[in-house]
Order: C-alpha cells, then structure tokens, then sequence
C-alpha cells in the first residue's frame, strides 16, 4: 500500500502536543503540524492518527479548585441537621448559559 503521510516523529509531536493540551482540536494539531513539521495531512487522517496512537474522545471532568472536602462535609452535616429528612428540602435550579466561558468539553485522552 501507499505509504503513510504520518511518520513516527510526526506522530510523537501529536502525542506531546495532546499531552500538553488534552482539548486541542483536530484542526488545532493540523495547524500545529503545518506550522511546525511542514505537513499538511485532512482531519479524517489526523483521526486515524489518533485511533492508532491508542487515544479516544473522552468527556472533560472538571472540579472547581476551590473545592474543600472538609467544608464540603461540615455542609452536608449542617444540611442533615437542618432537615433530617430528604423531603423536607427543596431545590430551585438558575440554569444559565455562560457564553464568555473557553472550558472545553471534550478532550483526548
């Protein structure tokens, strides 16, 4: 067959440049490619590219750095206190759209 465009130090620059940036985009390591290797390969390439290298989609999981474990438990405590029983506590959901946020949700893992 024909050879591959991908050679094992191209792949090895895909594979450092996902370390660094789990969310980077397909067409961001093509770019990244381009501008650092000289090659221009599709995105379904850069997909089977990744396939190999053993690497999947995967949902980004984010926890919020100040989260405090022992606060967390000092609450629930409270709560338990408050209304020992769980049909005693109602929840009120403000759904928003925060369109000023970059966090990605998806990244490659």
């Amino acid at each position: 067959g024909r050879p591959r465009k991908l050679n094992s130090i191209d792949k090895q620059y895909i594979s450092s440049l996902i370390d660094h940036r789990p969310t980077i985009y397909l067409d961001e390591i093509q770019d990244a490619l381009l501008s650092a290797r000289w090659i221009h390969v599709s995105i379904p390439t850069l997909f089977q590219a990744l396939q190999r290298l053993g690497l999947t989609r995967k949902v980004v999981d984010a926890w919020a750095f100040e989260r405090d474990e022992a606060m967390r438990h000092h609450y629930l405590l409270e709560i338990a206190r408050i209304a020992p029983r769980p049909d005693m506590l109602v929840f009120i959901d403000e759904t928003a759209r925060n369109r000023r946020t970059s966090q990605r949700k998806y990244g490659h893992a």
